[in-house]
């Protein structure tokens, strides 16, 4: 699968591709497979990678479920993942799910990657977490909802 990601990605950029042709069906399925049971963590990081590269709802879920991931790194690269989503709407829908997490550090994360805020739902989540019990949540929530008020 690296070799089919890296090839990939010098022959074209990535702009989240549909998946709609045999390939990337492919590309997506493999990245899902690798991300559910390879046991090296750099290989679920880049399937994770592969998957943000495909606007799908395959690809989404796939990216949810890496949230929850063993390794560390797994969990940043989804986080970057769904902050780089092609599409606002989607991505603050990912950025919420992404809020709902129990790791406090995905939830740092994933506060601190916020650029736009305009989703009613969002701005919601933000508020209730501007006033968690832990002190990082609380100012990168802050923060975030200054966005919102830009």
């Amino acid at each position: 699968m690296r070799q089919r990601y890296l090839a990939a990605t010098e022959q074209q950029a990535f702009t989240k591709q549909s998946a709609n042709d045999p390939d990337s069906l492919q590309m997506v399925e493999e990245a899902l497979h690798s991300l559910h049971n390879d046991q090296e963590a750099e290989d679920r990081e880049l399937a994770v990678m592969t998957l943000g590269e495909y606007a799908t709802d395959n690809a989404k879920e796939g990216i949810l479920f890496a949230l929850g991931d063993p390794d560390m790194n797994v969990r940043e690269q989804a986080v970057i993942q769904i902050s780089e989503w092609g599409d606002a709407k989607e991505r603050q829908r990912l950025l919420i799910a992404a809020l709902e997490n129990n790791n406090s550090d995905i939830v740092v994360l994933t506060l601190e990657s916020i650029s736009e805020v305009d989703d009613p739902q969002l701005i919601e989540r933000l508020s209730s977490l501007s006033k968690d019990k832990n002190e990082q949540i609380r100012e990168a929530a802050e923060l975030a909802l200054a966005l919102a008020g830009e």
